[in-house]
């Protein structure tokens, strides 16, 4: 068993296909967090994401909200509250 919390930059390079996340050890555990459904991303992420937009630090080629709900649904990927211990 794999599991992986993606920093809010990680999420979004994975999301976009970034060239970061083409090969290598990242990868690979991303990819076997995937498959045992044990990916993780913070809520807080999402409102991180849309700071950043708003700011003009990211830009999609889609709405930063329609951004947010096609990077939710990748594969084995699910969104979690913000504890004291991710925080």
């Amino acid at each position: 068993m794999s599991k992986a919390l993606l920093d809010t930059h990680a999420w979004i390079w994975l999301a976009n296909g970034d060239p970061r996340f083409k090969n290598g050890s990242s990868l690979k555990m991303i990819e076997k967090a995937s498959k045992s459904s044990e990916l993780y991303v913070a809520s807080i992420s999402i409102w991180e994401i849309g700071m950043l937009e708003a700011k003009g630090r990211v830009r999609f080629q889609m709405p930063c909200l329609e951004w947010v709900k096609r990077a939710v649904e990748l594969p084995g990927l699910s969104v979690i509250d913000l504890s004291a211990e991710i925080a």
